[in-house]
């Protein structure tokens, strides 16, 4: 099998690839083996009529559609290791001659990943502005890190600002459900501001229960 590469743009590619006639006969043959079997001809069990009777029953259309559905995904396969090149869509196949006893020649056109070629950037220099970093910046990040890191006890108290607070809510609008706005062990954070408005002003100074 003879394939040829030829790069055109929009990161394309056209393979061709040239058969010999020994491997288009095989794909014939098989073609033939593979409808024979499928078709029914008077006189003769299936798989048993001679090719000049299958083709003749069937067409030599049909058998050249069988040969190509077998070849062409079979020599496209082996075209890519040859060219060595790795495809990022499925090709477009061309038919460029197929015939018994001659050579064959497919065409396929496929999309590859593109070539980058690198600048120079070796002498590239970046500045960076100065950064002035004041102790509420600090202390802000430093409180962050303690939230993140802390954990939760049960305390025996009214609610307060900052408590977490485990509660089945249940909204209404004159007397209606509001959808969205029912939950069972509703976790929510006493943070003023930051949760749902009126909701954590009704719970500061409540107990448990």
């Amino acid at each position: 099998m003879k394939v040829t590469l030829e790069k055109k743009e929009k990161n394309q590619v056209h393979l061709a690839v040239e058969i010999e006639p020994m491997e288009v006969d095989t794909a014939w043959e098989r073609a033939y083996r593979q409808v024979s079997r499928k078709v029914l001809i008077p006189g003769f069990r299936k798989g048993k009529a001679p090719r000049a009777l299958v083709e003749r029953h069937v067409g030599a259309e049909v058998l050249r559609q069988e040969a190509l559905e077998d070849l062409i995904p079979d020599t496209y396969s082996k075209a890519l290791v040859q060219a060595q090149i790795e495809p990022i869509t499925q090709p477009h196949a061309e038919v460029v001659n197929f015939e018994k006893g001659k050579a064959a020649t497919f065409k396929y056109t496929i999309e590859v990943r593109p070539e980058v070629t690198l600048g120079s950037y070796l002498g590239i220099k970046v500045s960076i502005p100065p950064v002035d970093i004041q102790e509420a910046d600090i202390q802000r990040v430093v409180e962050q890190l303690r939230r993140q890191k802390s954990t939760t006890e049960t305390v025996d108290r009214p609610v307060e600002e900052g408590d977490i607070v485990t509660l089945d809510l249940h909204a209404k609008l004159d007397g209606i459900p509001i959808e969205g706005m029912n939950a069972d062990n509703y976790v929510i954070e006493i943070v003023k501001g930051e949760s749902l408005p009126g909701v954590v002003e009704a719970l500061l100074g409540m107990k448990a229960g």
